[in-house]
């Protein structure tokens, strides 16, 4: 993660030097929006459902991840995550499935959990990056200190029933 791991690193988070946390934070947030709308043409439409957050009506923060499915013959990865979706007026819980195609890599990525909680707990906050004109990478960072990535040709997003209570 090019632009929100700096955020979490344990000593200094921000290394930015006469910054406050949250000016950090929000240099960060203008960086990364900033680089998004240089690639947003690019992307797989349902990308956008959830990676332009100034737009996106399907929010996987604070979600749980329920599986990771891997083809590697058909080279698809499948993940499914809690999360919740604003549809007509109204938000609801409910399992997200994220299915990336023409799939090069899969990362698992775990910190040190020596001193800290095991699991991946609760999805913080992800990432999209143009790796070539048809190439991606999804790096998603969880409370758990881990991250996953996917780097992939295509997408598609999709949800079950959702939970409005």
């Amino acid at each position: 993660m090019k632009y929100w791991l700096p955020y979490v690193t344990v000593h200094n988070p921000f290394g930015m030097v006469g910054q406050t946390e949250d000016d950090a934070h929000e240099a960060l947030i203008k960086d990364y929006v900033k680089y998004f709308d240089t690639i947003k043409a690019k992307l797989p439409p349902d990308v956008l459902k959830f990676a332009d957050r100034r737009n996106s009506f399907v929010y996987l923060n604070d979600g749980n991840l329920r599986s990771i499915k891997s083809d590697i013959t058909r080279a698809t990865v499948e993940i499914d995550i809690d999360g919740n979706v604003s549809e007509q007026g109204r938000r609801g819980w409910g399992v997200i499935t994220l299915r990336y195609d023409r799939v090069t890599s899969l990362e698992y990525i775990g910190e040190d959990h020596s001193r800290r909680h095991y699991g991946v707990g609760d999805h913080l906050f992800d990432e999209i990056e143009l790796v070539d004109d048809c190439t991606f990478k999804h790096s998603m960072y969880f409370a758990g200190a881990v991250e996953i990535a996917v780097t992939f040709g295509d997408f598609s997003l999709s949800y079950g029933e959702l939970d409005y209570s």
